[in-house]
């Protein structure tokens, strides 16, 4: 998504990604079902309020196509100042073909027949969705070994799990090692040595801990980590991310769009 500074790219994204991650809660998108009234289902308040819907409804309109056959969910968000849920949902329609449900303020019938499938594939699309938003995290001296079989942490915001997506998959560490070596040059190693997990910086000298390495590194990993793990994973994911060339020279940036090529399957 490319325009001007200050028009909403970031928030409309986000958005994205926290509607999909919403419809696995109860009465989803964004809200809940709970006894004594329906309550926020998301924790980044913020940034609807940032979109300022006490003035300004804003009008959600998601769409898909399942087994062939197009689909759609539309909802208003609506703000009420002064009210203890200040936030809501006030009106939805819900499309799958030919059936077509609509509600105000209730949840809508994910449980019947008509609409189970259908939700089941949103639920995962979000469930598998990661967000990377342009503040990344700093990383850490070591981390603790990852399980062998263990379910893949994720990410993180701001790409704190980076580390973890390496130790889960030898060849996503392969793919993440050949971008740094042929791009920096640098080679990045796991060490269990010491009971833990570290990642090391080799390139041509004695090895140094990743979280003493060049800034750039430290915005680069968590987005070469995710799109190489990307490029290995056919199923459909809807993935956010931010300001993905942060930290790198302008020489390095094609090369950075190449990998996302690959990782949505234009490569």
């Amino acid at each position: 998504v490319v325009g001007m500074n200050g028009t909403g790219k970031s928030q409309a994204l986000r958005l994205l990604h926290q509607v999909l991650a919403s419809l696995g809660e109860p009465g989803g998108p964004l809200f809940s079902s709970r006894a004594g009234g329906r309550t926020f289902a998301n924790s980044d308040f913020a940034n609807f309020h940032n979109m300022s819907p006490e003035a300004n409804p804003l009008r959600v309109a998601l769409s898909w196509t399942f087994n062939g056959v197009p689909g759609e969910l539309r909802f208003t968000i609506i703000g009420e100042t002064g009210s203890p849920t200040p936030l809501r949902v006030a009106r939805w329609t819900l499309k799958q073909g030919e059936d077509e449900a609509q509600g105000e303020d209730t949840p809508p019938p994910w449980r019947d027949g008509r609409w189970s499938a259908v939700h089941a594939a949103l639920v995962e699309l979000g469930r598998r969705g990661e967000a990377l938003q342009g503040v990344r995290a700093r990383l850490a001296r070591d981390y603790p070994s990852f399980p062998e079989g263990g379910l893949r942490p994720s990410l993180g915001l701001d790409g704190a799990g980076a580390p973890m997506w390496l130790s889960h998959s030898p060849e996503v560490l392969r793919r993440t090692n050949r971008w740094f070596r042929e791009h920096l040059p640098v080679r990045i190693e796991l060490d269990n040595s010491q009971g833990g997990m570290r990642l090391l910086e080799r390139a041509g000298r004695a090895p140094i801990n990743l979280a003493e390495a060049a800034e750039g590194i430290h915005h680069a990993l968590p987005v070469v980590t995710m799109l190489s793990a990307r490029a290995l994973e056919p199923a459909p994911q809807v993935d956010l991310l931010e300001q993905a060339e942060l930290g790198l020279q302008d020489a390095m940036q094609p090369a950075l769009g190449d990998l996302l090529l690959d990782a949505v399957g234009l490569g």
